[in-house]
Order: structure tokens, then sequence, then C-alpha cells
């Protein structure tokens, strides 16, 4: 079964913090309401605040506890006529965001009321724990094959061989179809890029992926095992020569079958 990771999502926008930072992390704010091509009745209505109902007001700077000064009467859109607004969350959420702490009241520059919810870094909307991550692109345009030839002359000193994969494109797809344990299998090894790459990722990121290469051509010995055995040495050569010694190690065995 094929299987599809995601990658962390950049959270560096998410500025504010309360009470709650060390259970629910950062936050930013969103509006509540919203255009919407499906309008839907149930999240058509007004949310209603009574005067000196206790909210959560934020007045540009602060987020602070306060009673309402007024009667508050907010509808998506902020008209009840216009049915091509709707708010996202339900009214019984709404009500359980603001006993929560999920629900924040403003004021515009016009004066009038808005209302925006917490979206917390380590929690979802219900208050679940959660990862904020984000698919992998799906075009992927940044290992042109002419990085593959380059790594195959650094490591040999000279062309050895045609049409090498670039191992960062390798190890860009692991990162998105394996786990850091994952058994990784090429039936067609070509000139080891895959080796390079499961060796490269573990080294990043601690995995103890393993890999099982096929190949029936003679660069079996003259490429691929060198290959791996440079890699062992170090992950960093410039013509034939190691510019670092940080390589993990390795142990491999091979067979022949006839």
């Amino acid at each position: 079964m094929a299987k599809i990771n995601k990658k962390l999502a950049d959270t560096s926008r998410l500025k504010y913090e309360d009470k709650y930072v060390n259970t629910r992390g950062k936050f930013d704010l969103n509006q509540l309401d919203r255009g919407s091509t499906r309008y839907s009745q149930s999240l058509d209505y007004s949310i209603n605040i009574e005067k000196d109902e206790v909210i959560e007001f934020f007045d540009g700077t602060n987020f602070k506890k306060i009673k309402a000064p007024e009667r508050i009467e907010i509808w998506p859109g902020r008209n009840p006529k216009d049915k091509k607004w709707i708010f996202t969350w339900s009214k019984e959420k709404v009500k359980w965001g603001i006993e929560n702490g999920y629900i924040v009241f403003r004021k515009d520059k016009n004066g009038q009321w808005k209302v925006y919810y917490k979206g917390y870094e380590l929690v979802d909307n219900c208050g679940k724990p959660r990862k904020r991550t984000i698919p992998y692109s799906t075009l992927i345009l940044d290992y042109q094959n002419e990085f593959g030839t380059a790594e195959i002359q650094n490591f040999f000193g000279t062309k050895t061989f045609d049409y090498a994969k670039p191992s960062g494109l390798i190890k860009h797809i692991l990162q998105i179809t394996s786990n850091s344990e994952s058994l990784i299998l090429d039936f067609f090894a070509g000139s080891g890029t895959t080796a390079h790459a499961v060796i490269r990722l573990n080294k990043e990121d601690g995995g103890k992926r393993k890999f099982i290469l096929i190949e029936m051509e003679d660069y079996f010995y003259t490429i691929i095992i060198p290959r791996i055995k440079k890699l062992s040495y170090s992950l960093n050569w410039k013509n034939g020569k190691p510019k670092t010694i940080d390589g993990t190690g390795i142990f491999f065995k091979y067979c022949e079958l006839e």
C-alpha cells in the first residue's frame, strides 16, 4: 500500500500567545465568517452578546477579558439579508469556543464588531492534539538531471555513468513516501542513487531505513559498490576526493545470481 507523508508546515506566522500557550502553542486569528458559493441556513445566524457579558477582546495589540460595553449582534458578512456569507462554525460550536477561549471579538476601523477564532499550533479547532502539516509539492523542479551527473563526477573524478538521477530527487521522494524504518527496493539500481539517498536521509533524520538494489549490468561492481563504500566514509566528494569525513559507516552484502 502506498504511503504518502506530509511535511511540517511553516508556523512562523503564529505570533500570538495566551495563557494556554504551553498546551495549545501560539496562534493566529482567522475571521469566523466567509463568503461562500455554498449557502447553509444552519451557518447563517447572528452571534449575540449581551451588555456586560464577559468576552475576549483584542485591541490590535493585547488580548483581554472585558465586559461587553454594549449589546453586540454580528451576522456573517454583517448583513442578515446577504446569503453569500456564512459562519464557518455552528452556533453551538461558537458557544463552546467562547467558553473555552477560542473566540475573540474586536472592532474594525469603522467601529463595527467582528468575530475571530484562534488557530492554534498544537491543537485543532475542537481542542484535539494535532501537527500542522502540509502536502509535499507535486511539482518537483529543484533536482535537474545535471545534478546527478555532477554527483558521479565528484565521486569518481570522471564521468563514469550517463543520465544518473540526482540523489536529492530520490531523497525527496523517500521523504514523501517512506518512514524512518522502511525497506527501500530498487529493481533498476543504475548508479546506486537510491542507496545514496537512503544513506543521506538516514544521516539527516536519524532513520534506520534499509535498501535492496538489483542491477544486472557490470557497473554493479564498478560503480554501485564503490559508491556505497565512498558514502560510508564521506557524504561530500569533489573530483574523486573526500571533502569531509562525515560518513556513517555501513554494513552491506551482495550476491550474484546465475
